[in-house]
Protein backbone atom coordinates (compact mmCIF):
# COMPACT_ATOMS: atom_id res chain seq x y z
CA UNK A 1 0.00 0.00 0.00
CA UNK A 2 1.15 3.70 -1.11
CA UNK A 3 0.02 6.09 1.67
CA UNK A 4 0.26 9.67 0.05
CA UNK A 5 0.44 13.14 2.26
CA UNK A 6 -0.70 16.14 0.37
CA UNK A 7 0.36 19.52 1.59
CA UNK A 8 -1.45 22.65 0.42
CA UNK A 9 1.85 25.09 0.52
CA UNK A 10 4.44 26.23 2.73
CA UNK A 11 5.18 23.77 4.86
CA UNK A 12 7.95 25.66 5.89
CA UNK A 13 6.22 27.90 7.93
CA UNK A 14 6.42 26.95 11.73
CA UNK A 15 2.74 26.07 12.51
CA UNK A 16 1.23 23.09 15.15
CA UNK A 17 -0.26 21.76 11.66
CA UNK A 18 2.74 21.82 10.08
CA UNK A 19 4.23 19.60 12.27
CA UNK A 20 1.98 17.24 12.41
CA UNK A 21 2.77 16.63 8.89
CA UNK A 22 6.51 16.16 9.11
CA UNK A 23 5.64 13.91 12.03
CA UNK A 24 3.03 11.99 10.00
CA UNK A 25 5.59 11.38 6.85
CA UNK A 26 7.44 8.67 9.50
CA UNK A 27 4.62 7.85 11.58
CA UNK A 28 3.99 4.40 12.86
CA UNK A 29 7.66 3.75 12.04
CA UNK A 30 8.82 1.04 14.03
CA UNK A 31 12.53 0.54 12.27
CA UNK A 32 15.27 2.41 10.99
CA UNK A 33 13.48 4.84 8.21
CA UNK A 34 15.10 6.07 5.43
CA UNK A 35 13.82 10.02 4.02
CA UNK A 36 14.56 10.95 0.63
CA UNK A 37 13.54 14.44 0.14
CA UNK A 38 13.30 15.92 -3.40
CA UNK A 39 14.42 19.29 -3.47
CA UNK A 40 13.90 19.98 -7.08
CA UNK A 41 11.00 21.93 -7.43
CA UNK A 42 13.32 25.08 -6.30
CA UNK A 43 15.04 26.40 -9.73
CA UNK A 44 18.37 27.00 -8.55
CA UNK A 45 20.98 25.18 -6.56
CA UNK A 46 21.14 27.92 -3.37
CA UNK A 47 17.84 27.27 -3.41
CA UNK A 48 17.57 23.51 -3.26
CA UNK A 49 20.10 23.68 -0.51
CA UNK A 50 18.91 26.21 1.41
CA UNK A 51 15.14 24.37 1.61
CA UNK A 52 16.91 20.84 1.85
CA UNK A 53 19.09 22.04 4.72
CA UNK A 54 15.84 23.80 6.88
CA UNK A 55 13.34 21.04 6.05
CA UNK A 56 15.81 18.18 6.79
CA UNK A 57 16.88 19.92 10.21
CA UNK A 58 13.32 20.35 10.91
CA UNK A 59 11.80 16.46 10.13
CA UNK A 60 14.59 15.10 12.39
CA UNK A 61 13.94 17.41 15.13
CA UNK A 62 10.48 16.72 15.16
CA UNK A 63 10.76 13.08 14.68
CA UNK A 64 13.84 12.34 17.43
CA UNK A 65 12.06 9.12 18.90
CA UNK A 66 12.22 7.75 15.22
CA UNK A 67 15.91 6.30 14.09
CA UNK A 68 15.59 8.31 10.65
CA UNK A 69 18.41 9.00 8.04
CA UNK A 70 16.96 11.69 5.63
CA UNK A 71 18.86 12.04 2.21
CA UNK A 72 18.96 14.90 -0.09
CA UNK A 73 17.92 13.87 -3.41
CA UNK A 74 20.77 14.48 -6.85
CA UNK A 75 19.07 13.87 -9.90
CA UNK A 76 21.56 11.36 -11.21
CA UNK A 77 21.03 8.87 -8.59
CA UNK A 78 17.30 9.48 -8.38
CA UNK A 79 16.17 6.33 -9.50
CA UNK A 80 18.38 4.35 -6.71
CA UNK A 81 17.72 6.78 -3.79
CA UNK A 82 13.77 6.09 -4.19
CA UNK A 83 14.40 1.94 -4.48
CA UNK A 84 16.38 2.79 -0.71
CA UNK A 85 14.04 5.00 0.87
CA UNK A 86 10.55 4.58 3.03
CA UNK A 87 9.60 8.28 2.73
CA UNK A 88 9.68 10.35 -0.29
CA UNK A 89 9.01 13.85 0.12
CA UNK A 90 8.82 16.56 -2.69
CA UNK A 91 9.22 19.93 -1.28
CA UNK A 92 7.01 22.71 -3.09
CA UNK A 93 8.20 24.99 -5.80
CA UNK A 94 8.32 25.10 -9.42
CA UNK A 95 5.70 22.46 -10.80
CA UNK A 96 7.13 22.02 -14.14
CA UNK A 97 10.42 21.85 -12.68
CA UNK A 98 10.01 19.33 -10.31
CA UNK A 99 7.69 16.95 -12.69
CA UNK A 100 9.89 17.36 -15.81
CA UNK A 101 12.93 15.71 -13.25
CA UNK A 102 10.92 13.06 -11.86
CA UNK A 103 9.50 12.05 -15.54
CA UNK A 104 13.05 11.87 -16.40
CA UNK A 105 13.61 8.70 -14.59
CA UNK A 106 12.44 5.43 -16.13
CA UNK A 107 9.42 3.43 -14.40
CA UNK A 108 9.16 6.24 -11.88
CA UNK A 109 5.62 5.52 -10.84
CA UNK A 110 6.60 1.97 -10.30
CA UNK A 111 9.25 3.14 -7.92
CA UNK A 112 6.98 4.90 -5.65
CA UNK A 113 4.27 2.62 -5.21
CA UNK A 114 4.46 0.97 -2.03
CA UNK A 115 6.28 3.61 0.36
CA UNK A 116 5.03 6.72 1.94
CA UNK A 117 4.91 9.48 0.10
CA UNK A 118 4.64 13.31 0.63
CA UNK A 119 4.30 16.48 -1.77
CA UNK A 120 3.80 20.00 -0.51
CA UNK A 121 2.38 22.00 -3.39
CA UNK A 122 3.97 21.27 -5.95
CA UNK A 123 4.95 18.50 -4.86
CA UNK A 124 1.95 17.31 -4.49
CA UNK A 125 0.76 18.20 -7.56
CA UNK A 126 3.48 16.10 -8.41
CA UNK A 127 1.68 13.01 -7.28
CA UNK A 128 -1.96 13.39 -8.74
CA UNK A 129 -3.67 13.54 -12.19
CA UNK A 130 -4.19 17.05 -12.74
CA UNK A 131 -3.39 20.15 -10.80
CA UNK A 132 -4.01 23.90 -11.64
CA UNK A 133 -0.16 25.52 -11.11
CA UNK A 134 -0.59 28.73 -8.90
CA UNK A 135 2.64 30.43 -10.08
CA UNK A 136 2.10 30.11 -13.60
CA UNK A 137 -2.22 29.57 -14.00
CA UNK A 138 -1.69 26.50 -16.26
CA UNK A 139 -3.42 23.23 -15.95
CA UNK A 140 -1.05 20.41 -15.99
CA UNK A 141 -0.83 16.63 -15.19
CA UNK A 142 1.37 14.98 -12.69
CA UNK A 143 2.48 11.42 -12.31
CA UNK A 144 -1.37 10.54 -11.57
CA UNK A 145 -0.23 7.95 -8.29
CA UNK A 146 -3.61 9.33 -7.32
CA UNK A 147 -6.69 9.68 -10.03
CA UNK A 148 -7.74 13.07 -8.51
CA UNK A 149 -7.32 16.50 -9.10
CA UNK A 150 -5.42 18.95 -6.44
CA UNK A 151 -5.74 22.88 -5.76
CA UNK A 152 -3.38 23.74 -3.45
CA UNK A 153 -3.16 27.52 -1.76
CA UNK A 154 -6.59 27.23 -2.00
CA UNK A 155 -8.62 30.35 -0.80
CA UNK A 156 -12.76 31.46 -1.32
CA UNK A 157 -10.82 33.97 -3.56
CA UNK A 158 -9.81 31.71 -6.00
CA UNK A 159 -12.91 29.98 -6.75
CA UNK A 160 -12.62 31.09 -10.51
CA UNK A 161 -9.46 29.22 -11.17
CA UNK A 162 -10.82 26.03 -8.61
CA UNK A 163 -14.22 25.52 -10.88
CA UNK A 164 -11.22 25.93 -14.38
CA UNK A 165 -9.51 23.03 -13.41
CA UNK A 166 -12.98 21.17 -11.94
CA UNK A 167 -13.96 21.17 -15.91
CA UNK A 168 -10.10 20.33 -17.06
CA UNK A 169 -9.71 17.17 -18.75
CA UNK A 170 -11.28 14.27 -16.68
CA UNK A 171 -14.44 14.65 -14.42
CA UNK A 172 -12.49 13.35 -11.28
CA UNK A 173 -12.96 14.43 -7.61
CA UNK A 174 -10.88 17.51 -6.40
CA UNK A 175 -8.93 17.98 -3.11
CA UNK A 176 -8.92 22.06 -2.27
CA UNK A 177 -6.11 22.77 0.12
CA UNK A 178 -5.21 25.76 1.94
CA UNK A 179 -1.88 26.56 2.83
CA UNK A 180 -0.66 24.66 5.99
CA UNK A 181 -3.36 22.19 5.45
CA UNK A 182 -2.77 18.63 4.12
CA UNK A 183 -4.30 15.32 4.26
CA UNK A 184 -3.34 11.49 4.05
CA UNK A 185 -4.81 9.30 1.41
CA UNK A 186 -4.31 5.60 0.86
CA UNK A 187 -3.79 3.79 -2.41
Amino acid sequence: MTSILLHGGHAGAATPRNDEFFRAMVQGASGPVRLLLIPFARKTSTEREEVSQRHSLRIQWLNQGVSLSVTIAEAAKLAEQIRQAEVVYMVGGDTATLVSALRAVPNITELLIGKTLAGSSAGAYALVKYYRDNDTAKLGEGLGLLNIKVFAHFSPSVLPEYNELAQYQENLPIIALPEGEWVRLES
